[in-house]
Formats: structure tokens, C-alpha cells, sequence
């Protein structure tokens, strides 16, 4: 396993006022981690970042001081997608399709463990340069919560638990899964915070006639849609409310073919159009600064 920087070692420098928010999105974090990845080599290092789904992937990785292309080959690194395979998975189909036992196929247990071990056992309260913020759904008191305390990779999988797909994390007794439900990306939490002045919101959608869906309708096509459209009408209306509270909002956009389900010859090519965007935000955010970027 590769060492990583001392993280406390970027605690001296002074904030940006720069927050980023990295949406949930189906292995989004080859495409997340390239865009931050760019952001750093233009020399942009925001305060905080918080994540959903393979956001809060990437945000954990960038908590731990990974820099510009490191972030990347920590998503190359081997048996990350092997983690997540179940034998015992079989044996939960059953009870999911028929929902007779089982919240989830696969259970996620090997994937915290192999993330417990890339991560060092790292906590998110110990993450300061930049903070981060995992956004999980707590399905025993039926609300969306930001976590910025304890295991980093049991929240993390938590955040990325995917419901039918994934067995619910149980967690302090609780049960929570893929913060997606209520937080496709997560940002109004900064709406109240003083200290960050500019959020950039790194959306990935996928070109139209990709997904890994029938061309006809289905009950999983209908949920999807149903929770598509729910997601659009509350991040627009947190948008509404971010703009009335005076904070300047930049809009990311990365748009790429649905990752298959064994997306090795695609890692390159969402690797680029997330640099790509990565580029041009750290363009416009450079155009826009009023306050002087940390230099690294």
C-alpha cells in the first residue's frame, strides 16, 4: 500500500473560501477524481468538499491529501472493484426480488474492509484540509444526514449503498444507506456557513441512449425516472436558495457515456472529460477570484 501525505501538513495554509460538491453518480468517481484532480494542478484547493455515492468516494481520497493525479491512480489501484463482489449474493437474490428477506444483493462488508485499509483507518473528523462531508440516508429516523465524524470507509460504503442493490448499513445500532435519496449532491449545508463564499457543484450526466436499461419501460426505469425528476426539482430549489443568500454557484457539468457494469476500457475516457471540466472551472474560478487561491 502506498503512504500518503501527513495531512496535517496542509493545515497552515489559508482558506479559499471554495467549497465542491460531487454528486452521486454509477462509478462517477473516475470522472470526479480527474476533475479534482485538475483543479489541484491549477492550483485550487477548496476548504471543504462533501460527496454522495462515488462523490463521497472521491472526497474521502482528496481528505487523505491526495493531489492532482495520485487521485486518480487511487481509483486505478488493484481490487477496488473486486471489493465489492459477494459470493453470498445469490443467495440474497430471492429475497430481494421477492422482498421476502434481504435489504440488498450485496452486502458491501468487503468493499469497507478494502477501503478501511487503502484509507489507513482514517476518520473524517481528522480530515481538515480540505473538511469533508458524506451524505448518507439514515433509514431508521427516515432522514438525509451530512456525516463528518468517524470510520471514513464505513461511511463512505454507507453513502454508496445503492437500496435493493446493496444490503443497508447498519451503524451505531441504525440502519442508513446511499445518500443519493434525499442529496444527489450535497451543498446547502454551506448556505449558512460564513466561510465559504463560492461552491462549485460537479454534476455527471450521462449522453441519452447509454444507460444500462431497456429501450422499454420497466418498474426499474419508472423508479429512476420518478427519482431523477425528485432530484432535479430539490437541487433546483436549494440552488434558489443558495443564490438568495448571496453565494456565488458554479455549475459543473460532465457528460459521459454510462460507465458498463466492467467499465475497464472506459476508465480513460471518463478520466478526460472530467479533466476537461476540471480545466474549465479552474478557469472561470480564476477569472472570478477575489480573494487570493492557496498556492501548494
Amino acid at each position: 500500500m502506498t503512504s500518503n501525505p501527513d495531512m496535517s501538513a496542509r493545515s497552515s495554509h489559508p482558506g479559499t473560501g471554495i467549497a465542491v460538491a460531487l454528486s452521486s453518480s454509477f462509478y462517477g468517481f473516475y470522472a470526479h477524481s480527474a476533475f479534482m484532480g485538475a483543479l489541484h494542478e491549477a492550483g485550487i484547493f477548496p476548504d471543504q468538499i462533501a460527496g454522495t455515492s462515488s462523490g463521497a468516494f472521491t472526497a474521502a481520497i482528496c481528505g487523505m491529501g491526495l493531489q492532482g493525479r495520485e487521485i486518480e491512480n487511487f481509483t486505478l489501484r488493484p481490487g477496488l472493484r473486486r471489493s465489492f463482489i459477494d459470493w453470498a449474493a445469490p443467495l440474497r437474490f430471492p429475497g430481494v426480488a421477492s422482498s421476502l428477506y434481504s435489504s440488498g444483493i450485496l452486502s458491501g462488508n468487503n468493499a469497507v474492509k478494502y477501503l478501511r485499509e487503502q484509507l489507513q483507518s482514517a476518520r473524517l473528523e481528522n480530515f481538515q484540509s480540505p473538511r469533508i462531508q458524506i451524505a448518507v440516508t439514515n433509514l431508521t429516523k427516515r432522514e438525509s444526514r451530512l456525516i463528518t465524524e468517524g470510520d471514513a470507509a464505513e461511511w463512505v460504503i454507507a453513502s454508496c449503498s445503492i437500496p435493493g442493490l446493496f444490503c443497508n448499513r447498519v451503524i451505531n445500532g441504525e440502519r442508513w444507506c446511499d445518500g443519493g435519496v434525499a442529496l444527489h449532491v450535497p451543498f446547502d449545508h454551506w448556505i449558512d456557513d460564513p466561510s465559504i463564499h463560492t461552491i462549485v457543484i460537479h454534476n455527471i450526466d450521462h449522453t441519452p441512449g447509454t444507460e444500462l436499461v431497456m429501450q422499454w419501460p420497466t418498474l426499474s426505469s419508472g423508479f429512476a425516472a420518478c427519482h431523477e425528476t425528485i432530484s432535479k426539482e430539490t437541487t433546483d430549489l436549494r440552488l434558489r436558495l443558495a443564490r438568495m443568500h448571496g453565494k456565488n454557484l458554479i455549475i459543473a457539468r460532465s457528460e459521459t457515456a454510462h460507465p458498463k457494469l466492467f467499465p475497464h476500457k472506459q476508465r480513460e475516457s471518463l478520466f478526460e472529460v472530467g479533466r476537461a471540466t476540471g480545466r474549465d472551472i479552474a478557469k472561470t474560478l480564476h477569472s472570478r477570484q477575489s480573494t487570493p487561491l492557496a498556492s501548494r
